[in-house]
């Protein structure tokens, strides 16, 4: 499992990839599972995962952690 730490607006963002474990009871659109983006005790979601997220620069992450819910 892949994990990166990115800054946004100065906090310090972890992110990795979850898999359900059990998938037909996932939420609508995350049955392959998503990304989970945590801050303290802040937690959100991406769906789906994109492709080579791990590769992606901070401000791309950025991005998505503002589109996430």
């Amino acid at each position: 499992m892949a994990l990166r730490v990115f800054v946004a607006d100065g906090k310090s963002w972890s992110v990795w990839e979850t898999i359900p474990r059990r998938p037909l009871m996932a939420r609508e659109g995350r049955a392959e599972g998503w990304l989970t983006f945590m801050v303290g005790h802040v937690k959100r979601r991406y769906a789906p995962v994109p492709d080579g997220w791990q590769d992606w620069s901070d401000d791309r992450l950025r991005v998505l952690l503002r589109e996430a819910k």
